[in-house]
């Protein structure tokens, strides 16, 4: 979810009252919201709140990029292998250092245009850093090994997700916005 902006909601790129959010593999970076402590990136208020294998970073609200601009619920929360900046969340596997985008906010240096380039480079430390147990089945076998119980075997770049066994990355799915259209 690469830059969005809300002035008037709670949750620049996903924002949800009373529901069931569930986020795996995704990256949300440069989304705002104006409302101090509303997540930037995503927010949830009194529903429940998962997130698996994301990277949120350079979100904010009128407040900066404190880790309640990445991400804020004032329901249920479950965190685990995810790299928030400014991390205050004490989950397995939850890291807050720098992703290392490849170009966030694109040639253009605007956030949210189509340059933008939210892959992380090898030396990220969210390399090998997420879990395995969160990616989706290939139950139409893309890779032609006539194994559909697999994990799905490419990242949105057709960059292999698993290599000898070791673990994904964070974030690795990069859906904007528009695809997906907005949860408020």
């Amino acid at each position: 979810f690469p830059s969005h902006d809300t002035t008037r909601y709670s949750g620049g790129g996903v924002g949800s009252r009373y529901g069931e959010v569930t986020l795996t593999n995704c990256t949300l970076s440069k989304n705002r919201t104006s409302v101090v402590g509303s997540g930037g990136g995503v927010y949830d208020l009194f529903g429940t709140l998962t997130l698996r294998n994301c990277l949120l970073w350079g979100n904010n609200d009128s407040g900066g990029e404190t880790c309640l601009a990445q991400v804020s619920n004032a329901g249920e929360l479950d965190i685990e292998y995810s790299c928030i900046q400014n991390n205050q969340y004490n989950t397995p596997g939850t890291i807050s250092s720098n992703p290392q985008f490849v170009d966030a906010d694109g040639p253009d240096n605007i956030p949210g245009t189509l340059d933008d380039d939210l892959r992380i480079r090898s030396t990220s430390p969210a390399v090998d850093a997420g879990t395995n147990e969160t990616l989706p089945n290939d139950p139409d076998d893309l890779d032609a090994d006539k194994d559909t119980e697999e994990n799905f075997p490419w990242d949105l770049s057709l960059r292999e997700r698993i290599l000898s066994g070791s673990r994904t990355v964070y974030g690795d799915d990069i859906v904007t916005a528009k695809q997906i259209g907005r949860a408020h």
